[in-house]
């Protein structure tokens, strides 16, 4: 039998690639197909949606994002979009859920997990869970084999988060819905009880890592003004061009310089 998964509110904020199967996944953590979803290079989320639901006398709330890399949209305002999501679930999601496929690590998932770095800032890597849809695509592989075989950069980024993922069958039902949601809370438990003290990420976080980050890059943050940029001035900027490096930790913004992804102006 599936284990319980009572237990006080838990907030949930869905982030990653278009196409992967984020709004599939809240909907199976909702229990309900509530958010749209569907394989398209086009994201069929455009703003931040909220949507709650209780379990077994446990309040769960899940918000969902614009994918990243959406065809028609610009990374920009994707970026701007994204960023809503902690207001939204007030007083702070206590998990970002990066949500990935199964498969190659490629260009685009790495320039997604240094979006991700840019929004959220330093303290993200504390909340992050990596969850992997199409878990049947594992072939009765373990997940642990699966990585164990796969792109290094991927295990790398996984181990700068603390090394938590699970994979996700978003068409299972019944007993195997119910096995999946008991590790999913499970593990974001034991994430809030390690966090104790800091139990949610707040804007808080995020506008102090933007002020370490303007104080320690006064030229770049000037022009960001003056063209008119807005508060993440380091990637929200107009007419701005990202360029993934080499570069995959989790620094924080005052050092070592330059971040994860850098800017480039035509």
């Amino acid at each position: 039998m599936a284990g319980s998964i009572k237990g006080p509110e838990r907030r949930i904020v869905l982030v990653g690639k278009t196409g992967n199967g984020k709004s599939a996944t809240g909907n199976t953590i909702l229990g309900a197909d509530i958010f749209d979803f569907g394989m398209s290079s086009k994201s069929i989320t455009q703003t931040c949606q909220k949507e709650e639901t209780w379990s077994k006398g446990r309040k769960i709330v899940v918000v969902d994002t614009p994918g990243f890399f959406d065809t028609q949209v610009p990374k920009q305002v994707t970026a701007a979009e994204v960023k809503k999501c902690v207001s939204m679930c007030v007083p702070g999601p206590h998990i970002i859920l990066q949500v990935m496929r199964p498969g190659r690590f490629s260009q685009e998932e790495k320039d997604v997990a240094g979006l991700i770095k840019e929004i959220f800032s330093l303290n993200a890597k504390n909340y992050m869970i990596t969850l992997f849809t199409r878990k049947d695509d594992l072939e009765g592989q373990t997940l642990e084999e699966f990585l164990s075989k796969g792109d290094a950069s991927l295990r790398e980024q996984l181990a700068q988060c603390g090394n938590r993922y699970l994979a996700f069958n978003n068409k299972a039902k019944g007993e195997e819905r119910e096995e999946q949601m008991a590790e999913l809370m499970t593990m974001i438990d034991e994430l809030v009880e390690k966090n104790k003290g800091a139990n949610y990420y707040t804007e808080a976080m995020m506008k102090k890592d933007e002020e370490k980050y303007k104080s320690s890059n006064p030229a770049q943050d000037a022009e960001s003004e003056i063209r008119g940029g807005v508060t993440l001035s380091r990637f929200l900027l107009p007419r701005t061009q990202f360029l993934p490096s080499d570069d995959t930790a989790w620094e924080d913004p005052a050092v070592n310089r330059p971040h994860s992804l850098y800017l480039r102006h035509p």
